[in-house]
Formats: C-alpha cells, sequence, structure tokens
C-alpha cells in the first residue's frame, strides 16, 4: 500500500491544467475498484507491526488514505474502516511498545499521537486537546534530538508550531518557533515567518496589517491543496497529508474566528474549495 501511496501522490503537480478537486478525483482513479480493495486480508497490517521498522507510519498512512476519500467525497464506509483500522494499529502500537524500541522514540510516538488524535477527531467531532499538546511536546524533544540535523530540526519545530494552532495554543506555537535559534531551508524559513503571523493573529497581538497576514497564509495552504505539491516550495520533513490538514484546519479557524469550533470536515473542504478562501 505504501508503494500505491507514493505513486498516486508522487505525480507532478499541473495546477495551471486542472483544479484541485479535479487532481483529486485523477489521483483516486488511479487505484481500479476504489479503496476498500486496500481493506482486503492482503493488506492487513496489524498482525505484521513487530517487523515494521516504521510502526506508527502505519496509523498515518490510514489517515491519510482517509482523507483522500474526505477530499474527493467517495467511499463513506470505507473511510470509517480505514480510521477504525488506523486506532487498531494504534492500540497494537501502544500494547507492544513498538515506539519505545525505536532509536529515536520520540519522533515514533508524535507519529502515534498526533495521527491518532486526527482519527479520533475526524470520527468523533471531538479534539483532545490534551493528547495534541502532549503530541506538540514530543515534537519539541525531537527538535532537541535532532539538533545538529537542522533539516529535520526544522520540520519538528515547525510540526510543533502547527500541532499548537490546531490546539489554539498561539504562544507555545511561538516558543516552538523559537526553538531553533538559526533557520536554513528555505520552505522552512517561509513557513516559519507565515505561521508566527498567524501565531499573532490567533493569540490577538497587533500586527501592521492582519489582511496581509491572512493572505500569506492561504498562499502557503495553497502550496499544499493538490495532491502532491511542488518540492521545491515545499521541501520540509514530515508527511506532507498531515501538513495539508493541519494547514486545512488552521485556514479553517481563520475563517471562523477565535471562538468557534472547527469542523474537521469542513476543513477537508477547503482542501478541494474551487479557490482557497
Amino acid at each position: 500500500m505504501l508503494h500505491w501511496l507514493r505513486k498516486v501522490l508522487g505525480q507532478p503537480a499541473d495546477v495551471s491544467s486542472e483544479t484541485v478537486a479535479a487532481a483529486w478525483q485523477r489521483a483516486y482513479a488511479r487505484q481500479p475498484g476504489g479503496m476498500a480493495v486496500l481493506l482486503a486480508p492482503g493488506f492487513d497490517r496489524v498482525e505484521h507491526l513487530a517487523k515494521s521498522a516504521l510502526p506508527a507510519l502505519d496509523v498515518e498512512l490510514d489517515l491519510e488514505l482517509a482523507l483522500m476519500l474526505k477530499y474527493v467525497a467517495r467511499e463513506p464506509q470505507t473511510c470509517e474502516a480505514l480510521l477504525d483500522r488506523a486506532l487498531q494499529i494504534a492500540q497494537r502500537v501502544r500494547i507492544d511498545g513498538l515506539c519505545d524500541a525505536r532509536p529515536q522514540p520520540a519522533g515514533c510516538h508524535l507519529q502515534l499521537e498526533r495521527a491518532e488524535t486526527y482519527v479520533r477527531w475526524l470520527k468523533t467531532g471531538h479534539l483532545e486537546k490534551d493528547r495534541l499538546l502532549l503530541a506538540c511536546e514530543l515534537a519539541l524533544r525531537s527538535v532537541r534530538e535532532n539538533s545538529s540535523d537542522a533539516y529535520f530540526a526544522e520540520g519538528y519545530a515547525l510540526d510543533a508550531a502547527r500541532i499548537a494552532l490546531v490546539g489554539e495554543e498561539p504562544e507555545l506555537a511561538l516558543s516552538a518557533l523559537r526553538s531553533r535559534k538559526r533557520w536554513h531551508h528555505a520552505a522552512a524559513i517561509g513557513m516559519h515567518d507565515v505561521l508566527a503571523n498567524v501565531a499573532r493573529l490567533q493569540g490577538n497581538k497587533e500586527l501592521e496589517d492582519p489582511r496581509v497576514a491572512r493572505d500569506e497564509f492561504s498562499a502557503l495552504f495553497d502550496l499544499y491543496r493538490h495532491p502532491h505539491p511542488d518540492k521545491a516550495s515545499t521541501e520540509l520533513s514530515g508527511s506532507k497529508p498531515v501538513i495539508r490538514f493541519e494547514l486545512a484546519v488552521l485556514m479553517a479557524r481563520l475563517r471562523l474566528g477565535h471562538d468557534a469550533p472547527v469542523d474537521p470536515g469542513r476543513a477537508c473542504e477547503l482542501v478541494v474549495a474551487q479557490r482557497s478562501p
């Protein structure tokens, strides 16, 4: 399934010739017969987790596939089944302590906590903020564990900032962005600057021009909406499908205001909207 997912999401973006919604439909069409086949016994990954080098990745992959079905508005029963399987995998990873066996367990636990929290949010409509904040803490720990590798450390710092903003903790987001004194990679620097202004907006801090900050975030969101974003503009460590979902949530939150709860399904709709708001 990982090979197929990379094949589907590995097509070059051509936003000039088709809408984002059409691109997602085209990506979905590459799986003949739909995605229900991925739930067949031959794709059962729960029983093979002990042999997996990246056990939490299996939770994230089912989340990514479920999100694709949300974007194309297809196979709702398969979508629910994928979310259910993600929770089963997460439970097995926890029971068997598979993340603890990894060389850098914090990164595995981050992947597990964040993916499972988003899966539960999609299923129930309730965002478990305590688990989200735990994921943020794990991301910050991963920044420290990867301090000698700017690419990964910057990616984890941005993970922490986005997670904090999804959880409506703007001060924590700004703290995460300050966890790196120097930033080296262009895509990371760009997202850093935009997220910093989003955090200031979310925290009701004074900005010279809030409209510009919103427009810049909208432009950042546009970079990630296509099934396969332009590589040069989005060269960050981490899961691009998860980044896309988090940015969609933040876009929904900017549109609704700080007091209104965000429906994750509505956030998914923004990914395939004719144009970003």
